[in-house]
């Protein structure tokens, strides 16, 4: 006994491979559609979670680690941070009447503390100032020296106040000495 296999027509052949290329190529185009629009969104977090651009403001007293205290600026206008800031950051701003507690070791670069505003450093927590190019922190406001401020002879500069209180410390050695690059603006006497 022979079986006899039913052949399609050769056109419902053809049919059916171009509806598979169509399937296909649709599936492909949406995937690569989703992977853009994925990566244009998180691109934005990847960087703000390393710290390697843009810049960060703060929008409230609070601790330095905590993301409400943030909001970042990509490029794209100011958006709630999603991270908090690092040395790999653009400029830091600790904004006029906002004050930012550092609760956690962290390592800091290109940082501004505004007039009216102020940074403390708690209790045995430490600071590293990070030397790159330009002012690596601009203290026109307050520092609050409670833990350590390891400025590691980069360029600080001066208009406001930093207060070495009991516990404060800059890494075992007076400001003049570690602060190589210190510099004293708009000081006024009495």
């Amino acid at each position: 006994m022979k079986l006899r296999l039913k052949q399609r027509p050769l056109n419902s052949v053809r049919l059916s491979q171009r509806m598979k290329r169509t399937v296909i190529a649709g599936f492909s185009i949406c995937f690569i559609i989703g992977l853009t629009v994925y990566f244009q969104f998180t691109n934005l977090q990847f960087s703000r979670a390393s710290g390697l651009t843009g810049q960060f403001r703060s929008v409230m007293s609070g601790p330095w680690s905590t993301l409400t205290t943030w909001e970042y600026n990509g490029g794209t206008g100011w958006i709630p941070a999603t991270a908090a800031p690092t040395n790999g950051a653009g400029a830091i701003t600790i904004c006029n009447g906002h004050n930012v507690t550092v609760t956690v070791n962290l390592s800091t670069d290109e940082t501004i503390i505004d007039a009216g505003g102020t940074l403390s450093i708690s209790t045995g927590k430490t600071v590293t100032v990070t030397d790159n190019t330009g002012d690596d922190l601009i203290v026109n406001g307050t520092l609050m020296l409670n833990g350590i401020l390891k400025p590691n002879g980069t360029t600080v500069v001066v208009s406001g106040t930093i207060n070495l209180l009991s516990g404060g410390s800059t890494n075992g050695e007076s400001i003049t000495k570690k602060i190589l690059k210190l510099r004293f603006e708009n000081l006024s006497t009495g």
